[in-house]
């Protein structure tokens, strides 16, 4: 949630129109107004806009030269969607320019310490609702007790509680601040210049060398380079610099109309990526796992269900007991953590809000900490013993697709690996998965797009959808609830089949659509069962199995692909959530109200 980009260099540029394109890089995160402060020959240039930032010109911002240049998108928390509230936000004197990602937590008590200290009320010092504009005047404040602009803002920083990254620039000083405690910060390193953001593709176009700050670190970048310290005890940080090993074309539609169509059609390279782990790092996590009395897998949106898969695949292949929770409902068992409790954390960002406040207690607490991540040098990267990757490269729609199977297959290797002979038992779970690859790769054509395109069309006016699935489909079932609600906001939920009798069985009547997951497995002859209920109800049944059914009014066929027929099954949800996206005239990559990544709780 929000976007943050900064700039300092040697020569002047263009730094507007940067700021403009790299605000537009992170337009993925979510926003709702967006502000650019570049610091110019004449002045402080300052453009505050509400809406999308491609709805701008950027000829208007063409000619706007300068060093230092900071920008921001903005998802309101604290204060209404206005330009007023939207960043950069500056002292009284408009010297010093503030963006921020988080929240400032205390904002109201140090909001009352700046009312004492300098005698004034809110109308004659705040000119917006939110959290971030105490920043600039409290280091504003310790500016005038005659503090260095560094020293001013460390004792801002001090203040500060909460979750946060922040970019500061002062007129007449060379060099940006920023410092982060929680959300990711990222700097990029050029020759001669250097860039602040919360995600690479911001500067991407311009260098792939990076470094990630820590936890209360700040830093001081000017032109010539980085300096960084604890935000605490002012001792100095060797940066540690790092290559991002996927490019700009990574992060484009490549000739697709959306983010979302390309991400879902790319999944047979994604999948093959993903299942390319090293043993070793899944055999040590599976040890940490088998040595643990507690075993808590953790994630919030898409990652919760695909943590409830692990758990399930944990069972059912790994003879492991472990649970699965929504990172923002597990609270409540954080004090059962202790040295010999492991906690697993889903995430894609690796900056998920909720899952990173579990985490910290855990490690607090003694226990263990593994993560799979799709993000190197994220918070959970950073704070985990044992770190799993699903090597994806950039997600950009909203709605996770490539991200989500590529845990799921992730997952199924880890449960062969938690098994009593993980060793062997790993090698068939890869074997199974290459094959299943293979199948998906044939089986994902533009053929099967059409028929889901044209089941859309049947479906696009409805305003209620149900999904069933039973034993590893019910996770499924959930997220692809989640999908078709991100994208076509139609009103979707999921279901286990067996929970129909207790109450969700009174939605149905006649036409109400239902899609049903039926496996070749175990659950089939109940799943079959379930849907003749349905059927005999009048609901209108939309098959995704490998074999067709009387039952079925549409039949959409996947392949049978064993454990992994999950993933198989999620693709055509992806696609069809896409197709009514579209119909609908909703934007599939930025959907109403929604960020790519959620950083405050």
């Amino acid at each position: 949630m929000c976007g943050i980009f900064g700039y300092v260099g040697v020569r002047e540029r263009d730094v507007a129109l940067m700021t403009y394109r790299a605000l537009r890089d992170l337009e993925y995160r979510g926003y709702d107004s967006w502000g650019i402060a570049a610091m110019t020959p004449d002045g402080v240039f300052v453009r505050k806009s509400v809406g999308k930032i491609s709805d701008t010109n950027e000829q208007e911002l063409k000619g706007i030269s300068g060093k230092l240049a900071i920008g921001h998108s903005r998802w309101a928390t604290h204060g209404g969607v206005s330009e007023v509230n939207s960043h950069p936000h500056f002292n009284r004197d408009r010297t010093i320019a503030v963006i921020h990602n988080g929240i400032v937590e205390n904002h109201n008590e140090l909001r009352a310490f700046l009312y004492a200290k300098l005698g004034l009320v809110h109308a004659d010092l705040f000119v917006s609702e939110t959290d971030t504009e105490v920043i600039p005047h409290l280091i504003d404040y310790f500016l005038r007790l005659g503090n260095t602009f560094e020293s001013a803002f460390v004792e801002t920083g001090k203040m500060l509680e909460g979750r946060y990254a922040v970019v500061v620039m002062k007129r007449g000083e060379p060099y940006l601040l920023a410092m982060r405690d929680g959300s990711p910060l990222v700097v990029g390193e050029g020759e001669d210049q250097y860039y602040l953001a919360s995600d690479v593709p911001a500067f991407l176009d311009h260098t792939r060398t990076v470094c990630y700050p820590g936890d209360r670190e700040y830093l001081k970048v000017s032109a010539e380079g980085i300096m960084m310290r604890s935000l605490d005890d002012g001792a100095k940080v060797e940066p540690k610099w790092s290559e991002i090993l996927w490019d700009k074309a990574s992060a484009t539609k490549e000739g697709h109309p959306h983010y979302m169509l390309k991400e879902i059609l790319e999944q047979p390279l994604s999948l093959d990526k993903a299942i390319r782990q090293e043993d070793g790092k899944l055999l040590e996590a599976a040890a940490l796992m088998k040595e643990a009395e507690h075993c808590f897998f953790i994630g919030c949106g898409t990652a919760a269900k695909m943590a409830k898969l692990g758990e399930l695949y944990a069972a059912s292949v790994g003879g492991r007991q472990t649970t699965a929770f929504v990172g923002s409902e597990f609270k409540p068992y954080e004090q059962f953590l202790d040295r010999k409790s492991v906690l697993f954390a889903v995430s894609q960002s690796g900056e998920t809000a909720d899952v990173l406040e579990a985490l910290s207690v855990g490690k607090k607490r003694g226990a263990k900490i593994v993560s799979l991540l799709n993000v190197v040098g994220s918070s959970m990267d950073r704070m985990s013993d044992k770190k799993l990757f699903i090597n994806t490269g950039p997600e950009i729609a909203v709605a996770s697709t490539k991200a989500a199977t590529a845990q799921a297959a992730v997952l199924i290797l880890l449960a062969h690996a938690l098994a009593k002979d993980g060793k062997a038992k790993l090698a068939e779970g890869k074997h199974l998965l290459r094959r299943a690859v293979k199948e998906i790769k044939a089986w994902l054509t533009p053929d099967l797009s059409y028929e889901i395109r044209r089941v859309a069309e049947r479906l696009k006016d409805t305003n209620d959808l149900y999904i069933i699935g039973r034993g590893l489909n019910a996770p499924i079932a959930h997220e692809a609830a989640i999908k078709i609600q991100e994208v076509s906001y139609i009103h979707a939920e999921g279901f286990p089949g067996g929970e129909l009798k207790h109450g969700p069985i009174a939605l149905i009547q006649k036409g109400t659509p239902v899609i049903a997951l039926i496996a070749n497995d175990e659950t089939r002859r109940d799943m079959e069962s379930n849907t003749m209920e349905l059927k005999s109800r009048g609901a209108y049944i939309i098959g995704i199995a490998p074999t067709h059914s009387p039952l079925f009014d549409e039949w959409i066929p996947v392949p049978d692909l064993g454990i992994a027929s999950t993933i198989a099954n999620l693709i055509p949800i992806q696609l069809l959530a896409y197709h009514l996206a579209v119909l609908r005239g909703n934007d599939p990559d930025k959907p109403r109200n929604l960020a790519k990544s959620v950083t405050v709780k």
